[in-house]
């Protein structure tokens, strides 16, 4: 980061030297350039550089930037050392998963097997835990999360007056990659009453909690909670204190206050939230006795530094841009599973379904396609990989498999003969005798069922030709069998 220092000084020209103090073991600051000369009026810009890679992640340390000169200011007193204060918090950067190939195309007779490779990687610094998925809903992961910046001044006000009749919504949108099932909400936040910032506030004063989420509609939600309509996809009331409701009333390690809001949606009773892929747009609000701002707190949705999907809020007049000062992202977190849709392909075995990757590693996971049960035909499909990362939480991977006809065993020696039903070698039946119903003696089998013969001179006509149309392991699957 860089600090821009301009001299106070009308006549006087001062050399500072700049220095660093208190840092904690694990805590290297730099500075450039490390001295500083001022004349009266100008001005000089300072890079400092921070290698917290010693220190833990997630727990604030605290240094100081020393100024220091001997030299005296225009009335000869000696001019006072300058300070600093550093607070820094080391965040580990969040996993980055990577899966290849991303399509699986295999060719397989029937009764066999084949083996392909899935390459797994974390490019990332975090853990990735990650899962292999062959249809059916992934285990519980991070569906789409947005960090708050760190402050607790910044945000966008959401907060409900029924008393005096004010909505101040503020509306995230969210994105899911195929069909999902929500069961848990974050939205990071913090309360204040006028200019107070206490942690105890939310608790103490909001009546009730509030959920929506709306289908998006060109870049804005779809309705609104006042708007008449009820055309929300999903709406939750709860009070303060209610199974499955929290909100957090602690101060941050750099002494922010945090006021998160929690909804548990199992803890609640409520089954989980399902939806199909898509954008959508969450609100939270918590519900006020009094006025906004002026004898009732105020709950501010924290600002994200990810620069995706816009925030909106409104008052009842209409959706707009929420602040353009900022990305319009705002903080929150969904955690669920998500679907592996378009069935899978019958016999998927996976080597290694789950695990965990340290930053900077990779994992090769044999998948396995077994056709003992597949007829021949053409066959579509998908596998999916889940992992904890919050850019990316699964990556689909499209299955095409053709499954050729194992060899068939000629079982139709009948019918070898020219068909004539007279000339030498025909295994046609003999002709009937005189009087005789042409049905063969008990235990004769000149008519084997296997053959189909002609009433007039015996000659194989052979099968008939088959059509199947099937559905095997939930795929459809054309198959044309002649003989």
């Amino acid at each position: 980061w860089t600090r821009t220092f301009t001299s106070a000084l009308s006549a006087s020209t001062a050399t500072y030297t700049i220095t660093v103090s208190g840092a904690p073991d694990g805590l290297d600051i730099t500075v450039s350039p490390a001295s500083l000369t001022l004349a009266p009026g100008a001005t000089q810009t300072v890079t400092f550089t921070a290698n917290a890679s010693g220190l833990q992640s997630g727990k604030w340390e605290y240094a100081r930037i020393d100024l220091i000169t001997s030299d005296s200011g225009d009335d000869g007193k000696p001019i006072p050392a300058m300070h600093l204060p550093v607070a820094i918090e080391p965040q580990i950067p969040p996993t980055t998963m990577t899966v290849s190939p991303a399509n699986l195309d295999i060719d397989i007779a029937q009764n066999d097997s084949l083996s392909k490779i899935l390459h797994i990687g974390n490019t990332g610094a975090a853990d990735l835990y990650w899962s292999v998925v062959s249809g059916g809903q992934s285990p519980p992961i991070t569906l789409w999360t947005r960090a708050d910046h760190g402050t607790a001044n910044n945000g966008a006000a959401s907060s409900l007056y029924p008393d005096i009749g004010e909505w101040y919504y503020s509306a995230a949108q969210f994105e899911l990659p195929s069909t999902a099932t929500i069961t848990g909400i974050v939205a990071n936040g913090y309360a204040t009453y006028l200019t107070t910032f206490n942690p105890a506030l939310l608790n103490a004063t909001a009546v009730s909690f509030e959920w929506y989420i709306y289908a998006d509609n060109n870049g804005v939600p779809a309705g609104a909670p006042h708007d008449g309509l009820n055309d929300y996809l999903w709406h939750y009331s709860a009070a303060r204190g209610a199974a499955g409701v929290a909100a957090d009333d602690r101060f941050g390690e750099a002494g922010v206050v945090r006021n998160d809001i929690r909804l548990d949606l199992s803890a609640a009773g409520l089954p989980p939230i399902k939806l199909e892929a898509g954008n959508y747009w969450l609100i939270v609000a918590p519900l006020f006795h009094g006025s906004y701002n002026a004898n009732a707190p105020v709950w501010w949705w924290l600002w994200s530094d990810a620069e995706t999907p816009s925030a909106m809020t409104t008052d009842g007049s209409g959706w707009q841009s929420a602040n353009a000062s900022f990305p319009d992202t705002l903080a929150f977190t969904l955690t669920g599973t998500l679907g592996c849709a378009g069935g899978t392909f019958g016999g998927i075995a996976i080597g290694e379904p789950t695990g965990m990757l340290p930053g900077a590693t990779s994992v090769d996971v044999p998948v396995t396609f077994d056709a003992a049960e597949a007829g021949a035909g053409t066959y579509s499909g998908l596998l999916c990989v889940a992992g904890n990362d919050p850019d990316q939480p699964l990556v689909r991977i499209p299955l095409s498999a053709s499954v050729t006809a194992a060899p068939n065993e000629d079982d139709d020696n009948a019918g070898s003969g020219d068909g004539d039903g007279g000339s030498s070698g025909s295994n046609a039946p003999p002709p009937a005798s005189p009087g005789d119903n042409s049905s063969p003696a008990p235990g004769n089998n000149a008519n084997p069922p296997a053959a189909i013969h002609s009433t007039s001179g015996g000659g194989a006509l052979g099968l008939l030709g088959l059509s199947i149309l099937a559905w095997v392991c939930g795929f459809r699957q054309h198959e044309e069998m002649h003989r």
